[in-house]
């Protein structure tokens, strides 16, 4: 009997996990809610830590993958930084930093998108979503 039960319990436990796993779990906040839906979006490109704070970043900012070699952005900055883009695109950013003679680099990639939502917030809303580049160096 104590079988059968542990049986059920597992069973209901993966059919609940496959029943949430394929949801859309972004969560909005309806301060940014936009009434028009936008063409072009602010590409928040996110640096520093505080292990890497007052360190120069070579950063490049390129449309679609590393290997395309389309650079539309290419600057030494120590601060995060944010950068205007079009939506439905992917954008890769490279960002390498010397420390104590080491080259560190941090490749990463989005495609922003919109994402348009009727009974979110008060009134249809069209919200931005993946335009943050997490670009932080964590181990050195």
């Amino acid at each position: 009997m104590v079988l059968i039960q542990r049986a059920f319990k597992v069973i209901f436990l993966v059919f609940i996990l496959l029943q949430t796993s394929c949801e859309d779990m972004n969560f909005y906040n309806c301060e940014d809610c936009l009434s028009i839906e936008p063409a072009t979006c602010i590409l928040d490109i996110v640096l520093t830590s505080t292990s890497a704070a007052n360190y120069d970043y070579h950063v490049i900012v390129y449309q679609g993958k590393v290997e395309d070699n389309i650079v539309i952005d290419d600057r030494y900055t120590s601060n995060n930084f944010e950068f205007e883009v079009s939506l439905n695109k992917e954008y890769s950013v490279k960002a390498s930093m010397v420390r104590g003679g080491v080259t560190y680099v941090s490749i990463n990639s989005v495609t922003p998108m919109v994402s348009y939502q009727e009974d979110y917030c008060e009134t249809a809303c069209y919200f931005v979503i993946d335009n943050k580049v997490d670009m932080k160096i964590k181990y050195f």
